[in-house]
């Protein structure tokens, strides 16, 4: 099941697979906590938050939005994206 949302531009890359950020979220400096939110698509598995990227958005920007939206947290310490991992999947 794929959510709407009113007023959401998505964004392709020249490939025609949509821009998504995601991040990890840790409690504290020793990393022994993560953030997981509930999958839509999968209520019974959880997830790192993540969604699509809107027009002009830097992809540690999106992480961090993602995290708000999904979540209702946000970070102190941002650390940037440390790894960008390109996966193409299609439905």
């Amino acid at each position: 099941m794929m959510k709407f949302k009113p007023n959401q531009t998505r964004i392709y890359d020249g490939e025609g697979f949509k821009r998504r950020a995601a991040c990890l979220c840790f409690k504290d400096e020793e990393e022994d906590e993560v953030l997981l939110v509930s999958s839509s698509r999968h209520p019974d598995q959880w997830i790192v938050p993540g969604g699509g990227m809107e027009p002009e958005e830097e992809p540690c920007g999106a992480a961090v939005r993602e995290v708000y939206e999904e979540a209702s947290s946000s970070t102190e310490k941002p650390h940037g994206a440390v790894r960008q991992h390109h996966l193409k999947t299609r439905p």
